[in-house]
């Protein structure tokens, strides 16, 4: 056994005001408790066991607590993440915080490197500015997101189902009041629609197809040369939105609005419709 205590130390290039670790351990199986502090108002604690049974190891979570400013979050019930050469099994794993529409986080099922795969990740009312903040990112990452995500197929043929909400959504330059995905993945190829909103109105629909390979293992291509078929609509769609990757632009103004029919392949786009442009300009 072992007991570390340490004050002003990083884990993991993640700078910690204090950390306290108890650790445990006669093989095959042992403990662990842990707390992670940043201040007083933010915190990080868990009591974990691990089994290691052959080819296959087991993380029993006993418990897990988040402490944000003005929040918390903790393990739903006790829950296991195992590991193998062929993948990973989550049972049970929930996070929640506490109260009546509260966050509510679950995963449970099979994530293979190799063959069958059978998951699903839910979300409600995620709160991602926390977690951008546990993770210490420097990148601004804000908003308040719904997921429904189901994998079934193998490892090198997936089958994918994804609903997505965000609102107040915010990553780097870019800011959405609302944005929505309802996307399927099958065959090596992904369908669906993808829309986003500003001050009430939809101002950019995607939808249709195009070809993508998501194998959990290495391929020569992502995208293949194969046929798109996508439809681009854009109402008064603000072009600062359009121009954030590019930071040599600045007070960019304007709206865009227009239809494109994007066909063709990766390697040689087809697009055909119209843009236009409504009170453009930017500074250099």
């Amino acid at each position: 056994s072992a007991q570390i205590d340490a004050g002003a130390i990083s884990v993991f290039e993640r700078e910690f005001d204090s950390v306290s670790v108890n650790v445990r351990y006669r093989e095959p199986s042992g403990n662990l408790s842990v707390f992670l502090a940043r201040s007083p108002e933010e915190s990080y604690s868990g009591r974990l066991a691990l089994d290691d049974e052959g080819e296959v190891r087991t993380l029993h979570l006993d418990e897990l607590v988040f402490r944000f400013p003005g929040e918390r979050w903790n393990l739903g019930g006790p829950a296991t993440i195992s590991w193998d050469p062929a993948g990973l099994t989550f049972r049970d794993f929930r996070m929640r915080r506490p109260g009546v529409g509260g966050m509510r986080l679950q995963a449970q099922g099979r994530l293979p490197f190799d063959g069958e795969a059978d998951f699903k990740l839910e979300a409600d009312a995620l709160d991602i500015r926390l977690i951008a903040r546990a993770l210490q990112l420097e990148e601004v990452l804000e908003g308040v997101v719904d997921l429904d995500l189901r994998l079934t197929g193998t490892d090198a043929e997936p089958v994918i189902s994804l609903a997505l909400s965000a609102d107040d959504f915010r990553f780097r330059a870019y800011v959405l009041d609302q944005l929505e995905a309802d996307v399927d993945y099958a065959d090596r190829r992904a369908s669906g629609d993808v829309a986003v909103w500003n001050d009430s109105l939809q101002v950019l629909t995607l939808s249709g197809e195009l070809p993508l390979n998501l194998s959990f293992n290495a391929v020569e291509e992502r995208l293949p040369e194969e046929g798109i078929d996508l439809v681009l609509v854009s109402d008064r769609l603000l072009l600062s939105l359009l121009m954030a990757p590019f930071p040599g632009y600045e007070e960019v103004v304007g709206t865009m609005s227009g239809r494109v029919d994007i066909g063709g392949t990766s390697r040689s786009l087809a697009p055909r419709g119209r843009l236009t442009v409504d009170g453009g300009g930017a500074f250099l």
